[in-house]
């Protein structure tokens, strides 16, 4: 299965230059260190904010040194280590100018400008830091303007305002921390290439409205919106007011045939208020609430979902008998089906899930909780489930979607420990990695060469979450990952099913959650 060994060289020369009170985006960051690390003669490179998450990621990549012991979170650090001296020079020259050189299409020192050159937008997409999105933002929503907030780390104070206020004025504020929004086919912040069609979507998490749509999307029918309002506003304290307003807009919607309502786990109250509005909704409706306990049922009009992959199979159904048929075939597994990839899994040390949505977290920590197991999150845990999405692993640092490098690095450490079996998610779409297989290629081959070397065997399971249409390539990425030795998932609900399954060996256990979670509600 692999054939050569990979050592993580530290590099021997290494050179870095702070620039004080610079900032600057972090994805247009990330493009630069890929820039720079494919040079010749870089082993490895950093051009970044100096936020704790990256002071700590330059220590790990070997490349700290003490001129850096004072650097603030809004400095600028470009730090590169290589084979000598000299190509560390023209690194560090090369990352200056990228940082120099780059113009932006249209670029506008006030809101107010920007506002005169386009004074009528339908949505506007917001990116900052998010202490300052209330100053930006607020001024928007008072004029009815719909903003998208991609940016997370917005107190939530602040959420409450601008929803608030949104919701008097007849608008939609989309997040805080929204990773994706679809409208008629267009995507905004982390999105896949859907068709348009004729299911509508209420999200509180980014990655769900992506795997639904996704899987939709490739059965043969399409979204008309995906209105994704952020992780919080199922929290007590927002109290579901954009959730509520996106489910209106979509009962009124002509477009919109059969509504869908995702969310990671939402609180008591906010779950209560947000399925007796689904009780009143005129079209039929598939209510997604992870951590709702029971198992897939209906209740009148409404669908009780209890993942992701129950509520595309339970909404393929709602859409006829092509596209439940065509679902069937690209993403179901029988229980037969998912016991003999979970036979064939031997589980004798540690098992560890690094996935870079939040979502796809939640939903895997509920099944294996489920099936009787005690899961943590963090890498102590025998069964850990880590989001790297979450703000400790993002603050000030793309998204793990874009940026794969903690997640690499934390593979790479797997490969010294005692672990039987490892769990991924691969995002692909708009605004994701170009080739996140390929990036996390190396650590892959070396996970499984270490541990193959001293005798044992670690497994890995992956799911991919996209379409044919995503730039990376759906079917190109899934043949990347075989040809790697990783066994490839149709879904994240029967990832964590098979996991489930090697773990405990509880077959009946196992049967009944397979119908309890991925079967279609009839």
């Amino acid at each position: 299965m692999v054939n050569n060994e990979i050592r993580l060289t530290r590099p021997e020369f290494r050179k870095a230059i702070i620039s004080k009170n610079t900032f600057r985006d972090s994805v247009f960051l990330l493009k630069v260190t890929e820039e720079v690390r494919r040079l010749p003669g870089v082993r490895e490179a950093l051009v970044g904010m100096g936020t704790d998450t990256n002071l700590q990621l330059i220590k790990t990549l070997g490349l700290w040194g003490e001129e850096l012991a004072t650097v603030q979170s809004n400095d600028l650090v470009v730090v590169v280590g290589g084979v000598n001296q000299e190509a560390v020079e023209r690194a560090i020259s090369a990352a200056q100018s990228l940082l120099e050189g780059v113009k932006e299409e249209s670029q506008y020192s006030t809101l107010e400008q920007a506002l005169s050159a386009l004074p009528d937008p339908s949505l506007v997409v917001i990116s900052i830091p998010g202490k300052y999105v209330k100053e930006v933002a607020l001024p928007l929503v008072e004029k009815g303007i719909n903003i998208h907030i991609f940016s997370d780390n917005v107190p939530l104070e602040d959420e409450v305002l601008l929803k608030r206020t949104a919701s008097q004025k007849g608008c939609f504020v989309l997040g805080p921390g929204a990773g994706t929004v679809l409208v008629r086919g267009v995507g905004t912040g982390f999105a896949n290439k859907v068709n348009p069609g004729p299911v509508g979507i209420s999200s509180a998490s980014g990655t769900g409205l992506q795997e639904l749509s996704s899987m939709l999307s490739e059965s043969g029918t399409g979204i008309s919106y995906g209105l994704g309002v952020g992780g919080n506003d199922v929290k007590d304290q927002v109290g579901g007011i954009m959730m509520l307003q996106s489910l209106k807009f979509l009962d009124e919607d002509p477009d919109t045939t059969i509504i869908n309502v995702v969310s990671k786990v939402p609180d008591p109250s906010t779950a209560e208020k947000v399925m007796r509005y689904a009780d009143g909704l005129r079209k039929p409706t598939v209510v997604t609430l992870l951590g709702l306990q029971g198992k897939g049922e209906r209740r009148g009009n409404v669908i009780y979902s209890r993942t992701i992959h129950q509520a595309a199979a339970s909404t393929a159904r709602l859409l006829g008998r092509d596209v439940l048929s065509n679902f069937l075939k690209s993403y179901h597994l029988t229980f037969e089906a998912v016991k003999e990839i979970a036979s064939s899994i031997r589980v004798n040390g540690r098992v560890v899930a690094l996935l870079t949505g939040g979502t796809f977290a939640n939903e895997g920590t509920l099944i294996l909780s489920s099936a009787g197991l005690r899961v943590g999150q963090d890498l102590s845990s025998a069964n850990a489930v880590i989001d790297l999405g979450e703000e400790e692993y993002t603050r000030g640092r793309p998204h793990p979607m874009i940026d794969p490098t903690i997640r690499i690095n934390m593979l790479r450490d797997l490969a010294e420990e005692e672990v039987s079996l490892v769990l991924m998610d691969f995002v692909l779409g708009f605004g994701a990695h170009s080739d996140p297989v390929g990036a996390h290629a190396e650590a892959i081959n070396q996970l499984l060469y270490t541990n193959e070397k001293r005798g044992g065997k670690v497994f890995v399971l992956a799911h991919l979450c996209g379409t044919s249409g995503d730039p990376q390539g759906l079917r190109e990425q899934e043949d990347k990952l075989r040809s790697l030795g990783v066994t490839v998932m149709p879904s994240n609900a029967l990832t964590f099913l098979v996991a489930a399954g090697a773990i405990t060996g509880d077959w009946e256990r196992l049967r009944l959650l397979h119908q309890q979670l991925v079967e279609v509600v009839q």
